[in-house]
C-alpha cells in the first residue's frame, strides 16, 4: 500500500481546537492559527498545515486522497511515495503531460503534486494508481527540480471564509507561474508541489538517470 495513501479512519480532527481561526496580531495583520497551535503545525516557511489524524492501515484505503503529513514528508525528502526509500523516478499520467505541453509548451516547468518513486516501486505505481492505469504514463527526466509551492486554501478576512484550493508559491522558489503571491499567514496548506525544469520524456525507466539536480535543500517537516 502506498505510504502517502489516506485511510478512511484518517480525517480532519473534529475537535474545535483543530479548526483554524483568524487572529489579528501586531500591526492589525490577520493570521490563520489553531487555538492550541503546536510547533509541528507550521513548516519552515511559517505556513499552517491542515491537521489530520494518523491511522495508516485502519479502515479502507482512499486511493484518490493523500495524507497531507505523509505526502509532505516524502516530497521534502525526495523519497518514494510507496516505500519511502530514496526515489529515482518521476512518473506522470500521459494525458496530464500532453495537457501541459498543449497549454504551456515543452520549455515551461512542469508542476506536480505526485511524489517520485524508487525503481523497485515503479511497477507497483503503474499497476495501482488509477490515473496511470487509465491513460498510460511517462517518465520525466528533469535537469533540475525543487519544491516550489503548496496547494491549499487561503482565508478571506473580509468574508471569514476560505478560497477554493489553489497553488501558492513558496518564498524564494524558482519562478514557476504557480500563481500570484498571497499572504502566507492566510494559507492552510494541504500538499507540496514540485517544479520539474528542462524535462526530457522517456517511456523506459532505464533511460532515466535519476530525479535531477535538486535546487532546494532536503528538510524534515
Amino acid at each position: 500500500m502506498p505510504y502517502i495513501t489516506a485511510w478512511s479512519s484518517e480525517d480532519v480532527l473534529a475537535d474545535p481546537e483543530a479548526t483554524p481561526v483568524l487572529r489579528t496580531g501586531p500591526g492589525r495583520t490577520p493570521t490563520l492559527v489553531y487555538p492550541d497551535e503546536q510547533s509541528q503545525d507550521r513548516d519552515r516557511h511559517g505556513i499552517l498545515w491542515r491537521r489530520v489524524t494518523w491511522a495508516p492501515g485502519e479502515g479502507q484505503p482512499h486511493f484518490a486522497r493523500v495524507h497531507p503529513t505523509r505526502h509532505r514528508r516524502v516530497m521534502l525528502r525526495g523519497a518514494c511515495q510507496i516505500c519511502t526509500a530514496p526515489a529515482s523516478l518521476w512518473m506522470t499520467a500521459a494525458p496530464a503531460w500532453q495537457a501541459h505541453l498543449e497549454r504551456l509548451g515543452p520549455d515551461a516547468p512542469y508542476l506536480t503534486m505526485d511524489p517520485p518513486v524508487c525503481r523497485s516501486c515503479a511497477a507497483t505505481a503503474a499497476a495501482q494508481c488509477p490515473n496511470l492505469r487509465a491513460g498510460g504514463f511517462v517518465f520525466l527526466a528533469p535537469r533540475r527540480w525543487a519544491n516550489v509551492a503548496v496547494r491549499g486554501q487561503v482565508a478571506e478576512p473580509s468574508t471569514d471564509s476560505f478560497s477554493e484550493p489553489r497553488l501558492v508559491p513558496l518564498p524564494g522558489a524558482v519562478t514557476t507561474g504557480a500563481g500570484a503571491s498571497v499572504d502566507l499567514r492566510l494559507v492552510m496548506a494541504e500538499s507540496l508541489v514540485s517544479g520539474l525544469f528542462e524535462v526530457t520524456v522517456h517511456h523506459d525507466a532505464d533511460a532515466v538517470a535519476g530525479l535531477g539536480q535538486r535546487l532546494d535543500a532536503p528538510a524534515r517537516p
